[in-house]
């Protein structure tokens, strides 16, 4: 992962462009605290298909099994 302060980005805003034609993630520090993170587009496309099916996959179990998370919980 690439790390820049904000002031750096300010002055080379390409390096943006660069890191994600490189797939990596780019962090954002502002007075030596993380500020921000970027990732590319296409790897959080992927991390949500990705959770879509494990929330599937959960659904179906729970299903399986029986297990109902509403009960019990106020309306």
């Amino acid at each position: 992962m690439t790390t820049l302060t904000a002031y750096e980005l300010k002055l080379q805003p390409g390096i943006v462009r660069e890191t994600m034609r490189r797939g990596e993630e780019l962090a954002v520090t502002y007075h030596r605290k993380p500020m921000a993170q970027i990732i590319p587009h296409d790897r959080v496309q992927q991390e949500r298909a990705e959770l879509a099916a494990l929330r599937a996959e959960v659904e179906e179990l729970r299903r399986r099994l029986g297990i109902d998370l509403t009960e019990g919980v106020p309306a």
